[in-house]
C-alpha cells in the first residue's frame, strides 16, 4: 500500500533545506572578484522550498504549477461476499413413505365330507347315516345342528401375518351333498388366535349349487394358517317319515361340500411378510435458496462446494432411489443419480457429489429436487410397516460461487472507522497556523468490478491535537460494470471541491490523522434489475488529494545559521555592504541577519531589509517574471571591524503573501530564490 504523506499542507514554508554554495555559482549575478569579497550565499529551488523529503509523489501540470498530491491507492476494500451473502449450507428435508400395500389377491380350499358332519350328531342319527350309506336309496335323516366342526386350509406363502386397512374375502360354497342345504352358517378364523375374521350364511343351497358371498373387512390382523368352522348347518334330508321310500336319497359319506376362499384388494398396513417389489410414486420437492433479504436468485455457478444427500431408512429391504435436479447442470447435463439405499441399519447412508463446474439455471429461488423409486424384494419374510420410510436430507454444503445472477436486494455495508495516519510536522508546527491553501481537491476514485449499482456514505473527519473538522460531501453512486464486459472494472473519479464539499476547512486544520467510516447500499434506488457478481469480484475505493501550490502564506519565517568566512579590508578606500536577492516566489519578505563571534556568542552588528519585493503576478496569481534587488550599504570603520571579525550570520527571512490574506499565489517548478551577501570594495 502507498501512503503518500499529507505533510504536503504545510512543508511549503521548508526553506530549512537548502544549499550554500560559491558566489560564482548564484544565477543572475555577474561579479569582479577582484572586487568583490563573499561573505554567504543560499541558493534554494522549488523542491527545499516546499520540502519534498517526506512526500512520495509531486507533479507539475502544462505551465509547470507544482502540484502535491497525497494518494491512497486502496483505502477501502469490498469483496464480493459482503454484497452477496448468503447460507453456505443449504438444506431441504424430505421422507419417502412405504405406505399401504395392495397384495395380490390369494385363495384356498378345503373340503368338508358328509362323514365329518356326521360326526357331530348323536349317536342314533350317526349310526343311520353310516348304515344306510352306500346302500343305494335310503332314508337321509334330517340335520339341524348348531356345530358342523372346523377345518383348515393350507397356509398361506406370502406372508406370516397382515394387519390390513381394508380388503374383500370372498367364500364360495359348492354343494354336492345328495341333498338340499336348507341353511348353514360359517365363520372364518385365524387357526392361531382363533380369532373369527369373517361370518356367511347360505341358505336354499340346491343339490349340486354353488354359492357365493363377499365380505368387506377392515382393520384386522390375519394369519397365514385360516380356517372354516361350520356354526350351523340344517337340511331336510329324506323328511320326517323314515318309511317314505319316495323320498329316500342316494348318498356316500365321502359326499363333500367345498369351500373356497378368495382374499382381494388386501390394503396391508403392517405385517411379516415377503415384500413384493414395489414403486414408489414419484414426486417433487422444492429447495429454496437462501439468499440476501428480498433477494431473487436467477442462475448460480458453483466455485467449490459439495452436493450431499443423507438417506437413512426404516424399510426392511433395499431401496433403489432415482434422484433428479433439473436446474443443477454440468456442462449441459442435469443432475440425475440413482443411488440404493441398504435395508434398514442405525448408519445413514451419505453420497456426495462436487459441486465445482455446476451451475444454477433459471431457478428464482427454488431448485425442484424430483425423486422416485423402487422397493425391491429379497423374497425373504421380513417386518412390515406401512409407516416405514426413507429419509432424505438434501444439502448444499460449504457452497462458494463463482459467479451468481439475480437481484440481489437491499443491503447496507457498515464500514467501521478506520484511521490514516500522517506525520508529525516537528519544527514546522508553529507556522501551520498562518498557512492557508484555497484550491485543493479531493479525488474519490472507485474500481468496482461487482454488478450492482452502489452508493456510497463516506464520513472523513480531519484531527489534530486541539481540532476536528469534518469534510462534508454528499452521498455519491458507483456504477456497475455491463454483464456483456464481465471481468471488467469500471474506473470512476468523483471530484471534490471548494463548491461541494468542505475541502479547504478540513485541509486548514493540519490534521495529524484522519478518520473515514461510512456505508455503501446496494440497489439503493430499489429497482428489481438484473444484478451480477464473481467471487473475485471487487469495489476499490481510493482517494487523492491534489493540492496544487496556490496558497496564501502569512508570517512565514526562516532561521538559519551560516558560516562567514575571514576577510582582510584594511588596504581599500571604500567598502561596501551588497546583498543580492532574486526571488522567483510571488512572496514578499524581509531579511534580517546578525553578525557574531561564535566562540563568545558577542553579537558585532547586524542588518535588516524590509520589503523584499514578491515576484510580480497576473490576475491569476501566476509569476510574470522574477523580482532581481540589489542594495548597497556604506560601511563605517566600526562595522567593517564587525563583519570582519565577525565568524558567523545568524540570517532569518520572513515570507508572506501580498497584501497577506487577500491575496492568493501560485507556486512553480523552476521559481527559485537566491540570496547573497558580500563585500565590495
Amino acid at each position: 500500500m502507498r501512503k503518500i504523506i499529507f505533510i504536503i499542507f504545510i512543508v511549503i514554508i521548508g526553506f530549512y533545506s537548502c544549499t550554500k554554495e560559491d558566489l560564482s555559482n548564484i544565477s543572475g549575478i555577474e561579479l569582479e572578484s577582484e572586487w568583490l569579497i563573499p561573505l554567504f550565499d543560499l541558493n534554494l529551488d522549488v523542491v527545499d522550498v516546499l520540502s519534498f523529503q517526506e512526500i512520495d509523489e509531486h507533479y507539475t501540470d502544462y505551465d509547470s504549477l507544482i502540484h502535491i498530491v497525497i494518494r491512497e491507492d486502496s483505502l477501502i476494500l469490498i469483496e464480493a461476499e459482503s454484497i452477496l451473502s448468503f447460507n453456505q449450507q443449504q438444506t431441504v428435508d424430505f421422507d419417502f413413505t412405504i405406505g399401504e400395500i395392495i397384495l395380490e389377491d390369494f385363495s384356498s380350499q378345503t373340503q368338508v365330507t358328509l362323514a365329518d358332519i356326521s360326526s357331530q350328531l348323536d349317536s342314533n342319527d350317526t349310526q343311520m347315516l353310516v348304515e344306510n350309506s352306500s346302500e343305494g336309496p335310503s332314508y337321509f335323516p334330517p340335520i339341524n345342528i348348531s356345530y358342523g366342526g372346523t377345518y383348515y386350509y393350507d397356509s398361506f406363502e406370502d406372508f406370516d401375518f397382515i394387519e390390513i386397512d381394508s380388503g374383500n374375502i370372498t367364500l364360495q360354497l359348492h354343494n354336492t351333498f345328495q341333498v338340499e342345504i336348507e341353511s348353514i352358517n360359517l365363520a372364518i378364523q385365524n387357526q392361531v388366535t382363533e380369532e373369527i375374521i369373517a361370518e356367511f350364511d347360505f341358505y336354499d343351497v340346491g343339490i349340486g349349487e354353488v354359492a357365493n358371498d363377499v365380505i368387506n373387512l377392515s382393520n384386522l390382523i390375519i394369519h397365514n394358517a385360516l380356517s372354516i368352522v361350520v356354526q350351523g348347518f340344517s337340511t331336510q334330508g329324506s323328511g320326517s317319515d323314515p318309511n317314505d321310500s319316495s323320498s329316500w336319497l342316494d348318498f356316500n359319506l365321502t359326499d363333500v361340500l367345498n369351500f373356497e376362499i378368495t382374499a382381494s384388494n388386501f390394503n396391508v398396513v403392517a405385517g411379516m411378510i415377503i415384500f413384493p417389489n414395489t414403486e414408489l410414486e414419484e414426486d417433487t420437492i422444492t429447495m429454496v435458496f437462501e439468499g440476501p433479504e428480498e433477494s431473487i436468485m436467477e442462475s448460480i455457478e458453483f466455485n467449490s462446494g459439495l452436493l450431499e444427500i443423507e438417506c437413512t431408512s426404516s424399510i426392511s429391504h433395499p431401496a433403489e432411489i432415482l434422484i433428479e435436479i433439473p436446474s443443477l447442470n454440468n456442462s449441459g447435463d442435469s443432475f440425475s443419480q440413482s443411488i440404493t439405499i441398504s435395508e434398514s441399519s442405525s448408519q445413514p447412508n451419505l453420497y456426495t457429489w462436487p459441486l465445482m463446474g455446476y451451475s444454477l439455471e433459471e431457478i428464482n429461488n427454488d431448485i425442484l429436487i424430483q425423486y422416485s423409486g423402487n422397493i425391491l424384494s429379497n423374497n425373504q419374510m421380513l417386518n412390515f410397516d406401512a409407516q416405514d420410510s426413507v429419509n432424505f436430507h438434501v444439502k448444499f454444503r460449504d457452497v462458494s460461487l463463482s459467479f451468481a445472477q439475480g437481484y440481489f436486494g437491499q443491503k447496507e455495508i457498515i464500514l467501521n472507522q478506520e484511521s490514516y495516519d500522517l506525520p508529525d510536522f516537528g519544527i514546522l508546527d508553529p507556522y501551520l497556523s498562518d498557512i492557508d491553501f484555497v484550491n485543493p481537491k479531493l479525488f474519490i476514485k472507485s474500481k468496482n468490478s461487482i454488478g450492482v449499482p452502489l452508493e456510497l456514505n463516506l464520513n472523513i473527519v480531519g484531527e489534530n491535537e486541539f481540532q476536528q473538522q469534518a469534510l462534508e460531501i454528499q452521498p455519491f453512486m458507483i456504477s456497475p460494470p455491463n454483464i456483456s464486459s464481465l471481468g471488467e472494472e469500471v474506473e470512476e473519479l468523483f471530484e471534490f471541491n471548494s463548491s461541494n464539499s468542505s475541502i479547504i476547512e478540513m485541509v486548514s486544520v493540519f490534521p495529524d490523522e484522519i478518520y473515514y467510516s461510512g456505508s455503501v447500499m446496494t440497489n439503493p434506488n430499489a429497482n428489481i434489475e438484473t444484478n451480477f457478481i464473481e467471487n473475485e469480484s471487487k469495489i476499490e475505493i481510493g482517494f487523492e488529494i491534489d493540492i496544487p501550490a496556490e496558497i496564501n502564506i502569512d508570517n512565514l519565517i526562516y532561521t538559519d545559521t551560516l558560516s562567514i568566512p575571514e576577510i582582510e579590508t584594511e588596504n581599500y578606500d571604500t567598502v561596501q555592504l551588497r546583498i543580492f536577492i532574486g526571488n522567483d516566489f510571488p512572496l514578499e519578505g524581509s531579511f534580517k541577519a546578525i553578525f557574531l563571534d561564535s566562540i563568545s556568542q558577542t553579537i558585532l552588528d547586524s542588518v535588516f531589509l524590509d520589503d523584499i519585493p514578491a515576484a510580480p503576478v497576473n490576475q491569476n496569481g501566476e509569476t510574470i517574471e522574477s523580482s532581481n534587488t540589489e542594495y548597497l550599504i556604506d560601511l563605517n570603520e566600526n562595522q567593517i571591524s564587525s563583519i570582519a571579525n565577525a565568524n558567523q550570520a545568524k540570517i532569518k527571512v520572513r515570507l508572506s503573501s501580498t497584501n497577506s490574506q487577500s491575496n492568493i499565489v501560485k507556486i512553480y517548478a523552476d521559481d527559485k530564490f537566491n540570496l547573497s551577501i558580500g563585500v565590495k570594495v
